[in-house]
């Protein structure tokens, strides 16, 4: 089985202002690799990051989606989602790929600019390439609640 490798750009934003108005400057724009490894979920149990170990919270996420419609189980699961979780995740997907990496939790943070919905999807996609092949149910199930809706469904 090949790995899914996702991407994240990193980049320092800078207000300056510029005839009287604050204007946004994106500077040293990068796009890094993300993936979970054993030694970066190691590592974040180490550093603190995580509790639990993640089968441990995909577990916890079944729990939440099992026997329920689409809808329900997609509240469900952001109910008990935080952007922290979230975040600590995709750092964790950074360091997995990216191991030489000095970047602390808080310098990742610093150049880490996605929006909440940015946020969500990266982290169910990498969670979704962890769990495995298309027989696994849970990851079945977590994909058919999580992909996005078509514009001919009901809302």
């Amino acid at each position: 089985m090949v790995k899914k490798i996702h991407s994240v750009v990193l980049k320092d934003i800078q207000f300056v202002e510029i005839e009287g108005e604050f204007k946004e400057v994106v500077e040293n724009e990068k796009k890094y690799p993300l993936f979970l490894s054993n030694h970066s979920l190691r590592r974040g149990r180490d550093l603190g990051i995580i509790d639990s170990s993640m089968i441990q919270d995909l577990l916890g996420l079944e729990k939440n989606v099992k026997g329920k419609e689409d809808d329900e189980a997609a509240r469900s699961l952001l109910d008990d989602l935080s952007e922290e979780k979230m975040q600590n995740v995709i750092y964790l997907a950074f360091i997995g790929a990216n191991p030489k990496s000095e970047y602390t939790l808080d310098d990742f943070l610093q150049r880490y600019h996605g929006d909440y919905t940015e946020t969500l999807t990266l982290y169910m996609e990498i969670l979704k390439s962890s769990i495995g092949d298309s027989n696994n149910k849970f990851a079945a199930g977590l994909r058919k609640s999580t992909k996005k809706p078509s514009s001919k469904e009901k809302k």
